[in-house]
């Protein structure tokens, strides 16, 4: 027979893993509440959490793909972004991509990006963005780290003048996961990830991020379903002048579709 000591041990470790996704959602919606509040509350960090509150955003996309072959699939994501503090501009998003699956567990990626801009007070833009690149994972194991490559041409254009600023993007993204909860078809999965931008040449667009940092919780709720809630901070140029802007988002992620790689995502 068990010892009662030890069966309430279990149920109390049980419970601890059950409320561990729960605890980590909660954590991400805490820092979304946390940061306005802060900059009201404490005047010692009102200066840097500033920049924060004032480019406060929210992105939600919708992530549709498909298998095509066992090596081919095509996927992409409908989606929008906007400045919740300001309230200056919406983005709409359009991106649809193919992901072949080559050797040793390397992908070869490729696709195109319509983003347009609507601006309240400077002209509309709309960026057209074609991009090649590559993915795979080393270390792997139960905390993969999963490294990304990406090159991007990037037509910027005013659509009052249809004048472009055009450049050549570089990125890097590398990411950990674990899956802490797997039952079945549902899981749960919690993320982390740093990314890096780098413009070798050309003239950048309105938006132009240097750094990225993200933290994220992912749930399969059932096969082919997934949702995902990342808490962004994000370091860009500011817009068509010098210096230096801090972004803080909210992204929302709506996963639809069969595909060989569900767990990957390159937008």
């Amino acid at each position: 027979m068990n010892d009662p000591r030890e069966t309430g041990d279990m149920a109390r470790d049980g419970r601890s893993r059950r409320l561990q996704p729960r605890g980590l959602l909660t954590g991400i919606l805490c820092l979304v509440a946390w940061a306005p509040l802060s900059a009201q509350e404490d005047s010692d960090t009102t200066e840097v959490l500033g920049s924060l509150t004032e480019t406060l955003q929210l992105w939600a996309d919708i992530d549709p793909g498909r298998a095509i072959t066992p090596n081919w699939e095509i996927y992409g994501d409908v989606g929008f972004r906007t400045e919740l503090s300001n309230d200056e501009w919406v983005r709409f998003i359009f991106r649809p991509n193919v992901r072949y699956t080559w050797i040793h567990g390397i992908r070869l990626l490729g696709g195109i990006g319509a983003l347009y801009t609507n601006n309240k007070s400077q002209a509309n833009r709309l960026e057209i963005r074609p991009w090649v690149g590559g993915r795979g994972s080393w270390p792997r194991g139960a905390w993969p780290l999963e490294h990304m490559v990406r090159v991007e041409y990037r037509a910027d254009y005013n659509t009052e003048t249809w004048e472009a600023k055009r450049s050549f993007r570089f990125r890097y993204r590398a990411r950990v996961s674990h899956v802490f909860r797997d039952r079945g078809p549902t899981s749960w999965r919690a993320l982390a990830s740093f990314e890096v931008f780098g413009t070798p040449a050309g003239e950048q667009g309105q938006f132009q991020p240097a750094s990225r940092f993200s933290l994220g919780l992912d749930r399969v709720y059932q096969p082919g379903r997934r949702i995902r809630v990342e808490m962004v901070a994000q370091r860009s140029d500011a817009a068509f002048g010098s210096g230096t802007v801090d972004e803080l988002y909210l992204r929302v992620r709506w996963f639809l579709g069969a595909i060989i790689h569900p767990e990957e995502d390159e937008n």
